[in-house]
């Protein structure tokens, strides 16, 4: 089965129907393995990840090689006919609320906002397009290896894949005080961390709605200032966390740092199922898990219609889409730690 699926991939008529339904596949099998981890859907994702990160047939002998610097197949260029495929389909615009997209990495960021079935396919289609070479800089991931997106030849920026052996940023790495070989749940929240900073950095459409003094968003991640801002509180956050010394304490400070991470968000917020709400659902768990080992605390991720949820559980600072309505996502989780209660927050309004 490997050789048949080998031989399809390297075939110009199957290979993006096929690439886009294993990459499908790898992500269903991606839901499985964060639940049951010891299943074999792990060994069926490594021979995924060799599959898909095996280059196409090389040109022939005495033509040049692939740029210096370059790492697997090269990535896809977008025309402008399937650009204006992409916006204009119904599912698509539903969950990018009129976001522009301009170029290749603006389409392949717009996909980790999308669902996981409309991504794959577009992600398909968008690999069945002409190629160029480029750099990648590598981003640290649990059992994923995954192109998030690809390098920009206009810009020569490299593109951004995630890799079980990537190092962490030295600066999250140190705020909580990893050491080489740490795998506990520091260390899934400082993947967690890279993942979120590698984006924002790439995705201009991105906001963080970290309340300022003023009770405003910070503002979007393509102003200056805005992701230097987002980098330096959330570090103050994983150094508060990392200096916390009793259970109710951490699990306060574990709150201030989930805050943090979620608070980087589209507009709309990204769909359920998507790359953004399976990243947000990994920090979420770590929260979760730390709050069972504090006696009688309680923590709730806020849902449903907006009107139904206590006042006394929100604060006064959640931001509105649109008018009031249903809660499309909640920045901060509610909880009560020691006795002491905090209050969410939340995204409202209608999609």
């Amino acid at each position: 089965m490997r050789e048949r699926l080998r031989e399809l991939l390297t075939t110009p008529a199957y290979r993006s129907v096929v690439r886009g339904y294993l990459i499908g596949l790898d992500q269903a099998l991606a839901d499985v393995c964060r639940h049951h981890p010891d299943t074999a859907a792990d060994e069926v994702r490594r021979d995924l990840a060799t599959l898909l990160d095996e280059r196409a047939p090389g040109p022939p002998a005495g033509s040049p090689g692939p740029p210096a610097g370059s790492f697997g197949p090269p990535p896809p260029v977008i025309d402008s006919g399937l650009r204006t495929e992409f916006t204009a389909d119904p599912e698509v615009a539903a969950h990018l609320g009129g976001t522009p997209v301009a170029d290749v990495p603006a389409l392949f960021t717009a996909l980790l906002r999308l669902p996981a079935g409309p991504a794959a396919t577009w992600r398909a289609r968008a690999a069945a397009g002409e190629t160029a070479g480029g750099d990648w800089t590598d981003v640290p991931s649990f059992v994923d290896r995954e192109t998030l997106i690809p390098p920009d030849p206009a810009t020569g920026r490299p593109g951004l894949r995630l890799r079980p052996e990537a190092p962490l940023p030295a600066d999250v790495a140190e705020a909580l005080a990893l050491r080489a070989g740490d795998h506990g749940p520091g260390y899934r929240l400082a993947v967690a961390a890279a993942q979120v900073l590698a984006v924002a950095g790439r995705d201009g459409t991105l906001v963080d709605l970290l309340p300022t003094r003023n009770g405003l968003p910070a503002g979007r991640f393509d102003q200056p200032g805005t992701p230097t801002a987002c980098r330096s509180e959330l570090l103050r956050r994983l150094h508060a966390h990392t200096a916390a010394t009793t259970p109710g304490e951490r699990l306060r400070t574990l709150l201030d740092v989930d805050e943090a991470l979620c608070s980087v968000v589209h507009r709309p917020p990204a769909a359920a199922g998507s790359w953004w709400a399976n990243l947000a659902t990994q920090v979420r768990d770590l929260v979760f898990q730390a709050a069972r080992d504090v006696p009688g605390a309680q923590v709730t991720e806020l849902s449903g219609r907006f009107s139904d949820i206590p006042a006394d559980m929100t604060s006064d600072n959640a931001a509105m889409l649109g008018g009031p309505g249903t809660v499309l996502a909640c920045l901060r989780l509610w909880a009560s730690v020691d006795g002491r209660t905090i209050p969410g927050r939340v995204i409202i309004g209608t999609r």
